[in-house]
């Protein structure tokens, strides 16, 4: 069974039925969808956003938004209907594009998260990554980290055009 499917969308409202059509054709339906770059706006305090974020068989556990000044980034992340109620959101990043869940497996937990770390945001966020894992992992059988993280470093990474800070921090 496909347990996650992850993508760099470049826009929920431009590219969500090519997610719902990709879902569409695979033979078992993932349980987690995560998707980078969503582009879409907060909504003012107290009222409902723009733009839904619905894809068919999924429900909407994190929805993490930029402010409407600025343009790019956002996070989703869905469950699929059927196992919703065996996922906990975890934490949302207040200061990154960033947030954990839990999958409540047989095998046990299994700790999640969707990252979208734009181009030059400082080595802080990889720093604060790294005391969030080793804070929630612990709970978790199991971690795996989805996103489109922006750094490069040859020696790990296959096809980065150089070595950077954040290459080597992250790695560390």
């Amino acid at each position: 069974e496909n347990v996650v499917l992850h993508a760099n969308l470049n826009g929920f409202a431009i590219h969500a039925i090519d997610i719902e059509a990709e879902i569409k054709i695979l033979t078992h339906k993932p349980l987690i969808i995560m998707l980078n770059e969503s582009k879409l706006a907060k909504a003012p305090p107290g009222q409902k956003p723009k733009t839904d974020a619905n894809l068919a068989g999924y429900r909407v556990i994190c929805r993490r938004d930029r402010d409407s000044k600025t343009i790019g980034g956002g996070i989703l992340i869905y469950a699929r209907d059927d196992i919703f109620e065996q996922v906990s959101l975890i934490e949302v990043s207040e200061k990154w594009e960033r947030a954990w869940i839990i999958l409540h497996s047989d095998q046990g937990p299994y700790l999640f998260s969707c990252w979208y770390r734009p181009p030059g945001e400082s080595l802080e966020s990889i720093r604060d990554f790294g005391t969030e894992l080793d804070s929630l992992r612990k709970q978790a059988v199991g971690v795996m980290v989805l996103g489109d993280l922006n750094v490069h470093q040859r020696s790990w990474l296959k096809y980065s055009r150089g070595d950077t800070p954040e290459g080597r921090l992250l790695y560390e």
